[in-house]
């Protein structure tokens, strides 16, 4: 075979079925945002809904990540921490 030649292999095309008839003609109700909101600017209309979906507290697991160590830290001066500063765990 010639060195010039190259075979590329490609994946098939991806096939999706086309939108159905009803989607492309939709549409939308009236806009049902309170006057409250409206009022609102767009960073405090953010905030508010943060605030509202909680996005900026922390997930159980992360809560729960947080807590205490299972191994606590020997105190400064102790038998362990000399031990585990020399390689070695003294009885």
């Amino acid at each position: 075979m010639p060195s010039n030649v190259r075979i590329t292999e490609y994946a098939p095309p991806v096939l999706r079925a086309p939108s159905p008839a009803s989607s492309v003609g939709t549409v939308y109700g009236e806009d049902q945002t309170s006057y409250s909101d409206l009022e609102l600017s767009d960073d405090a209309l953010a905030k508010k809904y943060e605030d509202w979906l909680e996005l900026r507290k922390p997930r159980k697991e992360e809560e729960k990540a947080n807590g205490p160590v299972l191994l606590e830290r020997p105190e400064k001066g102790s038998k362990e921490e000399k031990g585990i500063t020399t390689g070695l765990i003294l009885d």
